[in-house]
């Protein structure tokens, strides 16, 4: 009789911690759902996702970095998100500007000796700028997506500190 009620005692205690397991992992599930983040690619750009809404990342990702406020390694990835972005935007800037400026040389009718050197110099440097800015903007999202991975970690693991606004 008592190996029965032992038996069925453990049982109990069993189901019990399966049962508040599964409750716990359903909690878990629901909070990653609403609260979990996910850089979206398309055709008209970069933009994330929180709650099945699609989002506007932002200028240099502002948006989503008010998002990640709650995780201090998340911020800090951010940080270093925005700041190739500038570069990025910046390089983008000079390299768009040779590109007119040469344009604009090749097309006037101003003659000096040197011309088709200079048009070809400055396209040849737009393009490496155009590609170094590729780069940065690159490395930008590829920070943003670290980013977004360790603010999901700490969403998980109940480290995320919740700040509002």
């Amino acid at each position: 009789m008592n190996k029965v009620i032992l038996i069925i005692l453990l049982f109990v205690i069993f189901c019990h911690q399966a049962f508040s397991q599964e409750i716990q992992n359903q909690e878990i599930l629901k909070l990653y759902d609403s609260q979990a983040i996910y850089i979206h690619h398309d055709v008209f750009g970069n933009w994330y996702v929180k709650n099945a809404e699609i989002l506007p990342l932002g200028r240099f990702g502002s948006n989503l970095i008010r998002e990640l406020a709650g995780s201090k390694y998340a911020l800090e990835e951010m940080e270093k998100a925005q700041k190739k972005a500038k570069k990025g935007f910046i390089v983008g800037i000079f390299a768009t500007s040779i590109a007119l400026t040469g344009t604009i040389l090749e097309i006037a009718d101003v003659e000096y000796s040197h011309k088709r050197e200079a048009y070809i110099s400055m396209v040849i440097s737009s393009a490496i700028l155009a590609k170094v800015s590729y780069g940065y903007k690159q490395s930008a999202l590829s920070s943003m997506n670290r980013a977004v991975w360790l603010y999901n970690r700490d969403l998980v693991s109940g480290r995320l500190k919740r700040v509002s606004y």
